[in-house]
C-alpha cells in the first residue's frame, strides 16, 4: 500500500509538471538523482517519451554508472527520432556495458544509417553481426541484420549513381483535400487506396463513437496518361 501510495503522488507530480512539460524543458537543475530516475520512469511507463527524456537525461548525468537506465534513455533517443544522441550513446553504453546490453551497438548503426552515415553504419552493422554469432539470447535476428547491411549498399549505390526522375502528383480526382494514404498498386493501370471524401465540416464527441467519420478504400484507374479516382470498391 505503500508503494502504491508513492506512485500516485509520483503520477500526481508528474501531471502538475505536464503543462510546463509541453511548451519548455523544465529546469531540472534541483531535482535529487532519486527524483529524476522516479519521475522518467513514471514518464517512461505513462508512454511519454519526451517527459522521460527530460528526467533521464540529467539522471545519467549524476549516475553515469547507471547501465539500465543509460541503455532506456539510448533507446528513448532512439524512438524519439534523436538520431544523433542516439549514435553517441549507444557507442558509450556498448563500451561500457558489452556483456549486458550487446544491443546497444545495434541502436548506434541505425542511428547512423538514419543520419545518412551508410559506410560507417554498414561497418558497425557488420560488427553487431559478428556478435550476434557468440549470443544466444538477442531480441534482433540475423536476416534483420543482413537486410540492413543490403540497405546501406543500395543507399550509397544510389548516393553515386543518382537517378534522373520526376514526380507528378495525381489529379484532384485521387489527391483531394483531405489525406490519401495507403497506395496499392494492383498493377500497371488500377491502384488501390483510402480516402475520407466529404466536402462538409462536421464535428464529432470522442464520447460518440457512432458518429466518428471512416476511412473507406477507392480505385483509381488508368486512362491513357492520366487517372481516374473516387471508383468505389
Amino acid at each position: 500500500m505503500k508503494e502504491f501510495k508513492l506512485s500516485i503522488l509520483v503520477c500526481l507530480a508528474l501531471l502538475m509538471l505536464r503543462p510546463v512539460l509541453g511548451q519548455n524543458k523544465i529546469d531540472t537543475r534541483d531535482f535529487s538523482a532519486n527524483k529524476l530516475k522516479s519521475y522518467g520512469k513514471n514518464a517512461d511507463r505513462a508512454g511519454d517519451i519526451y517527459s522521460a527524456i527530460d528526467f533521464l537525461e540529467p539522471y545519467c548525468k549524476q549516475r553515469p554508472n547507471d547501465a539500465d537506465m543509460n541503455f532506456r534513455l539510448l533507446q528513448l533517443y532512439f524512438f524519439s527520432h534523436d538520431y544523433q544522441k542516439a549514435e553517441k550513446l549507444g557507442a558509450k553504453v556498448y563500451k561500457s556495458w558489452v556483456s549486458d546490453f550487446p544491443e546497444a551497438l545495434f541502436y548506434e548503426a541505425e542511428s547512423m544509417q538514419a543520419l545518412g552515415k551508410y559506410t560507417e553504419a554498414k561497418e558497425v552493422f557488420g560488427k553487431f553481426q559478428r556478435k550476434l554469432k557468440q549470443l544466444k539470447h538477442m531480441t534482433v535476428s540475423a536476416m534483420l541484420i543482413k537486410n540492413e547491411i543490403t540497405g546501406c549498399d543500395i543507399a550509397q549505390t544510389l548516393i553515386d549513381n543518382p537517378l534522373k526522375v520526376m514526380v507528378e502528383h495525381l489529379n484532384s480526382s485521387i489527391n483531394g483535400r483531405h489525406v490519401e494514404l495507403s497506395p496499392v498498386a494492383m498493377n500497371d493501370s488500377l491502384l488501390l487506396y483510402a480516402s475520407l471524401k466529404t466536402d462538409t465540416t462536421f464535428y464529432f464527441s470522442r464520447d460518440d463513437t457512432s458518429h466518428i467519420p471512416t476511412r473507406q478504400f477507392y480505385l483509381a484507374r488508368r486512362q491513357g496518361a492520366d487517372w481516374t479516382g473516387g471508383l468505389n470498391f
